[in-house]
This record gives structure tokens, C-alpha cells and sequence, in this order.
């Protein structure tokens, strides 16, 4: 399940804020709701309110963090528009539904439904069960796209984890599939994934309060992960996403899952029987109307083909007018068409230069698609060594480089206190830390150890784990190469600037690794970047101040706080946002209603 998934029965707070309740009724239930605030954030990221900061330093304590809400719903002029209610109603037939689930674990009857999370994408419950059995039943949302293709990538993706796996007892594995069905046209009416109950917390609730060896024990079972996955001793055929041999069509079924078939030990050539590499399985390519867009997918021979495919996928999107640019979750206007149309020219021309020459850095691999703190599942108490990697919708095979970026879970928190220091230095606290009030200090201290556990994992990985991972870090391109693919298909909806952003730094490194008297096929002008800088500069600064300004909330990606503190995150909200300046703060109050969000977009 999902870390958008994993949380409790949940109550929506519409635009009066008027509390009500949502989903099925639940027998069983917990006994405790989360409240939900969704508020979206004017550069690119929805955010939305936890607890205050001393909620948050107490929240370091907790050791049940599926017992939150994440129901994402968008609000214009103070109502759920028609499209976002219709793009979230996931019906299903819950008769159906329990007599499947009762066939997957041998039960006679289910005992009660306990719904357990509601995040952008998915609905997830847990089911008891006559014989003591649990297990997880997720749906999907229609508005993640196309959730057929979504739930049998993951569920293949999953499966040939444990499989290729199955001996390797350090390493933690995904959720075993007890039952799915990637159709709407089933008995439940709905696609749906039935996968075993993982006992335990996620390791975010325990992330604040860990130390010392725990820490590298939680932090060396997300680096086994990466490793195992990205080493891995037989090399895939081409980039996409897995899916069972009879997911995919004939000609497809007609290519190798990895190279050198004739060479594999009996175990790989059974994987290598039951296995195809499919198109891409990523939301990012299927999202809303882009999903009507005709276009190659793949899978694909090699990185250009991607970004070439890419490019033409959203100048496709334009050509057939499927994008309504008054629609409010897309940030371009008409008056930015030739300028879209003009950078995805420019991505075309140069994809050929763009992947690294060196082979270790380019050969198709595997990893986790979102490898947060919350998708790594860990025991309540004892040693936080992962028992379980959840999540994988949307996972793909990809080269080497494209899979390097820093995991979620140890990514360096911007904002709160000062960079890290290129001398490998500890980094400093703010240099206001001893008039601080304690809770103040303390919360430094809890992400100061955040910072520091970002450096172990940057060394530990490159030099003890994977020699070929500080070499992806240090390609002179590496970060415009990071989201490049990302960055056109969302170019039209999330606007230009990303994208122009991207060119822009490959164009001023092109030197250092396009081939010798290559030519430099970006033309932007000096009075174009300059103009693109300054742009950003006032992106940036908004940026932080918006960072500073969720840290004082204690805001999460799944927006996520407890009934019983809301009236008091609320009211805080409302003074923040009368004491808010634009014109000192760069952009608008970031929590407001209407705005655009990355999952609706």
C-alpha cells in the first residue's frame, strides 16, 4: 500500500471547514479519525497542515502512524468541483469484494471492514477475517489514470521481487499479492490489489527518535535495497515497466525480459519465462485527458528513445487540443505554446548527447519508485531495520543514472537549517540556537541528526555500497538529467519554466559532456537566461519562505493532522496568513483554496 494509503479512517474539512464525515462505515472501526486540511501550494507542491512544531516534536514519539488521514480533494470558490468528486468516487461491489478476499486467505466469512487510508490515488481497508486472518484490499482512484496498466506493473513488480529474492532473507521485501484483477469488468467492479497485512509502523514515526546504531541499522536496510536492486547480476533488455508475459501484447511477449538469455542460471530463465518489459507504468505518462494522446510509451532500446518519446508525446498532447488551458490544474496558457513547443524541439535534437558514456551508468535497473520514510515499513519497537518496502506503483526500468537520485527518506530537509558544508563539516546551527526556548532547540537538534544522516547515507553509499552511485552523483549534468523525462511530460501542465530550467543547465554544461566538437544544438540567448535566472531567484526565495512557513506547521506530503490538535493548527493557520506579505514573502499565502496541485494537474 501506499504512503498516501497507510493511514486512518479520515474526515474531510470542506472550504467552511465544517467537519464531515467520508468513505464507507466501517465495522470494527478504530475509534479515532484524522482530520485533513488539503491547501495547495503556489510553486509546484500542494502542502497541507499537521500539528503546530510541538505537536510535531511529540508526534517524534508516536509509534502508530497508519492512523492518519490523506484525502486529497480540491476545492474551488469553496466546493469540490464535479470533475475532482467524479475523478476520486471509486465504487465497488463490497458483496464481491469480501468473497474474493475470503477465497484469497481460506477464510469462510469476513468479520468487518476497517478502512485505513484514503491518499491521492488509492483507497485502501483492512479485512478481518473468521480465521484470525488480515489482509489490505486497495482500489484505485480514476484519477490516477490508467489504473489497469498501474495495478499490473505493480502487482508483477512485486511478485518478481519476491521471487528473484525469495533466498535472500536481509533483504526486505514488498507485500506478498494474495489476489488482484487490473479490470473494471470483475465481480468487485473495480480494479483491485489483495495483499497481506504488514505488522508494523512506518519508519517516519520513528525517524525523530532513533539514534546511533538504530539509525544506520534503519539507514543500511534502505541502502541494501538500492543496491541489491541496482546491482543486479542479469541485465534487463530495455526501459519500461514489468509486467507478466501475458499482460503485454505479442510482439511484446516476443522480446527478452534481460540480455543474454542463453547465459541465465535455471532460476533467472524461469523469471525470464513469466516476465515482459511493458510500457511505462509511471502516472505521469496516463494523468487525466493525456491519457487519450496516441503516443509511444514504450517500452524503449535506450535513454534517447525515452526522452525523444517524451518530447513527442506533449507536442502531440497540443496537436490534438486535448488540454483545456482554462482548466485550473494547468499552469500554461495558450501564450505559452511556441515556447513549449520550442523546448520540446530542443529536447529532441539533443537527446542522443544526453546519457552518460559510460556503460555501468546506462544499463537498465530497477528500483523503488518513492522511497519515503513512510514506504519503508519497519517493527513498532526494536530494531528499525525494514521488514517491508510498500508502494511500487509506477515503478520502472530505467538506466542506472536515472534511478541515483538521493532516496526521499534521507534527502537533506532545505530550509531548516543551514546547507551542508562541502568540507564534510557537521553543519552549523542557526546562530540565534542559545536564546531559543528548548522545544525550539530540540526541534534544531532533531533535524540537525536529519542532516547528518543525510551525509552518512551520501558516504556510506558511495564509498562502501556502490562505487557507481557517487559517479551518477557526480555527472556534471546529473541533476537537469535527474527529472529531465519529468520535467516534459508535465511541461504543459506544470507550465515551462521547469523544463526551460533544465535546458538552460544543460546548455551551459554542454561542454563537459557532449562528444568533442559537438556543437551545441540550445540557442538560448544571454538576455533569455539572464531573464530565466531572475525568474527563479523569486521562485526560490518563495520557495523557502513557504519552507520556513510549513516547518513552523509541521506540514507532510499527505497533509495529515490529528483531530484533536486541528482548531489550534487552524487558528495559527489564520494568523499566519494575516501577518503574511506578499511583496516580502515573493508570492501568495501558500494555503488557499483553488490553487494548483501536482496530483490534479
Amino acid at each position: 500500500p501506499s504512503n498516501r494509503d497507510r493511514h486512518g479512517a479520515t474526515e474531510c474539512l470542506c472550504s467552511n471547514f465544517d467537519s464531515h464525515r467520508t468513505g464507507h462505515s466501517c465495522k470494527g472501526s478504530l475509534g479515532r479519525f484524522d482530520a485533513f486540511l488539503l491547501l495547495y501550494v503556489y510553486h509546484h507542491h500542494f502542502v497541507t497542515i499537521r500539528p503546530l512544531l510541538l505537536q510535531q516534536l511529540r508526534q517524534f514519539q508516536r509509534h502508530d502512524p497508519i492512523l492518519r488521514a490523506s484525502l486529497h480533494i480540491q476545492h474551488i470558490d469553496g466546493l469540490p468541483t464535479n470533475d475532482v468528486k467524479q475523478a476520486r468516487y471509486s465504487p465497488f461491489n463490497i458483496d464481491a469484494a469480501e468473497q474474493i478476499a475470503c477465497r484469497a486467505v481460506s477464510a469462510n466469512r469476513c468479520l468487518s471492514w476497517q478502512k485505513i487510508g484514503e491518499g491521492a490515488f488509492n483507497k485502501v481497508f483492512l479485512l478481518h477475517f473468521d480465521n484470525h486472518a488480515r489482509a489490505v484490499f486497495r482500489i484505485p482512484c480514476p484519477i490516477f489514470g490508467d489504473a489497469s496498466k498501474a495495478i499490473a506493473s505493480e502487482v508483477a513488480t512485486m511478485t518478481y521481487l519476491r521471487e528473484r529474492w525469495a533466498h535472500n532473507e536481509s533483504l526486505a521485501k514488498p507485500p506478498r499479492v494474495l489476489a488482484w484483477n487490473s479490470r473494471y469488468d470483475n465481480p468487485a467492479e473495480t480494479p483491485y490489489m489483495i495483499l497481506d497485512f504488514v505488522d508494523g509502523v512506518t519508519l517516519n514515526s520513528r525517524w525523530g527518535e532513533i539514534q546511533g546504531q538504530d539509525a544506520l541499522d534503519a539507514m543500511e536496510s534502505i541502502a541494501y535495497l538500492e543496491t541489491t536492486l541496482m546491482r543486479g547480476d542479469h541485465e534487463f533488455s530495455q526501459l519500461g515497466s514489468l509486467y507478466f508475459a501475458e499482460d503485454v501484447s505479442e510482439e511484446l511477449r516476443s522480446r527478452p525480459l534481460y540480455l543474454e538469455q542463453d547465459k541465465l542460471d535455471p532460476a533467472a530463465q524461469e523469471l525470464a519465462a513469466r516476465y515482459r518489459i511493458g510500457p511505462i507504468a509511471d502516472r505521469e505518462w496516463w494523468r487525466g485527458v493525456y491519457a487519450q494522446v496516441d503516443t509511444d510509451r514504450g517500452p524503449w532500446p535506450d535513454y534517447a528513445s525515452m526522452v525523444i518519446s517524451a518530447a513527442e508525446f506533449q507536442l502531440r498532447a497540443l496537436d490534438s487540443k486535448v488540454v483545456d488551458f482554462s482548466d485550473p490544474f494547468v499552469r500554461s496558457t495558450p501564450a505559452d505554446i511556441p515556447q513549449l513547443r520550442r523546448l520540446l524541439g530542443i529536447c529532441i535534437r539533443i537527446a542522443p548527447f544526453l546519457a552518460p558514456r559510460e556503460t555501468s551508468l546506462v544499463r537498465p535497473v530497477l528500483n523503488h519508485p518513492d522511497l519515503t520514510l513512510d514506504n519503508v515499513m519497519v517493527a513498532a519497537e526494536g530494531s528499525p531495520s525494514a521488514v517491508s518496502f510498500i508502494d511500487w506503483q509506477g515503478a520502472a526500468i530505467a538506466p542506472y543514472f536515472y534511478h541515483s537520485s538521493f532516496p526521499p527518506a534521507l534527502e537533506y530537509p532545505d530550509g531548516i537549517i543551514a546547507p551542508l558544508p562541502d568540507d564534510g563539516s557537521p553543519p552549523p546551527f542557526p546562530d540565534e540556537f542559545d536564546e531559543l526556548s528548548s522545544e525550539m532547540q530540540q526541534f534544531y537538534r532533531v533535524y540537525h541528526r536529519f542532516a547528518m544522516r543525510h551525509r552518512c547515507y551520501l558516504y556510506t553509499m558511495a564509498f562502501l555500497w556502490d562505487e557507481h552511485r557517487m559517479k551518477a552523483w557526480k555527472l556534471p549534468h546529473g541533476e537537469a538529467l535527474a527529472g529531465l523525462t519529468n520535467d516534459i511530460v508535465r511541461c504543459i501542465g506544470f507550465g515551462p519554466a521547469d523544463l526551460r530550467g533544465a535546458l538552460i543547465s544543460l546548455q551551459r554544461q554542454w561542454s563537459t559532456f557532449a562528444p568533442e566538437n559537438c556543437p551545441c544544438p540550445i540557442d538560448f540567448t544571454e538576455e533569455e537566461c539572464a531573464a530565466h535566472d531572475a525568474e527563479q531567484q523569486v521562485q526560490a526565495e518563495y520557495k523557502n519562505n513557504v519552507n520556513r512557513l510549513c516547518v513552523q506547521f509541521g506540514c507532510r506530503r499527505d497533509g495529515s493532522v490529528d483531530v484533536p490538535n486541528f482548531d489550534e493548527v487552524y487558528a495559527e493557520m489564520l494568523r499566519q496568513r494575516e501577518q503574511w506579505d506578499e511583496v516580502a514573502m515573493k508570492g501568495p499565502f501558500p494555503f488557499r483554496e483553488g490553487g494548483f496541485s501536482n496530483f490534479l494537474g
